[in-house]
């Protein structure tokens, strides 16, 4: 099997910088993008030691000049509200998967129900099955931790 290219978005927070490190030591993984909204051109490891042993990530770059044609998958870990603005905007072929609440509910009338932002329900219908809340995709997460998947 060939290595999944991803994007990670939202790299330099928290919880980007835990996949970060995750994925950079998975063997079936190709970190092609490291996305934020600052720092750009940064290397990664100003945000965290733990990744200078790890040279060949790419440094911090806007999520606007991802090339999304050999993408496989693209992990968001930004603030809530923000992912379902990307999704609509990603190949068919580019599986999100969203840290964050964005996803989290599975029936677009649920989301309008609890958060009251009816144009919201018309972009995570429209957005199709490839995109997936990370609390729905918890076993595909702990896949990547083991280098089976």
């Amino acid at each position: 099997m060939k290595k999944l290219n991803i994007v990670i978005a939202g790299a330099t927070g928290y919880i980007g910088l835990e996949l970060v490190k995750i994925l950079s030591k998975h063997p079936k993984v190709n970190i092609k993008y490291l996305c934020a909204q600052n720092s750009i051109g940064s290397k990664i490891s100003t945000f965290s030691k733990d990744l200078k042993r790890y040279r060949k990530l790419p440094r911090i770059t806007n999520i606007n000049n991802v090339n999304f044609n050999n993408i496989s998958v693209l992990f968001t870990a930004l603030p809530n509200g923000k992912a379902h603005k990307i999704a609509n905007k990603l190949p068919k072929n580019t599986v999100l998967i969203d840290l964050s609440a964005d996803f989290r509910l599975q029936k677009p009338n649920e989301y309008e129900k609890w958060y009251n932002e009816s144009e919201f329900v018309k972009r995570f219908t429209q957005a199709g099955e490839t995109r997936a809340n990370a609390e729905s995709t918890f076993s595909s997460i702990k896949a990547l931790r083991s280098s089976e998947c």
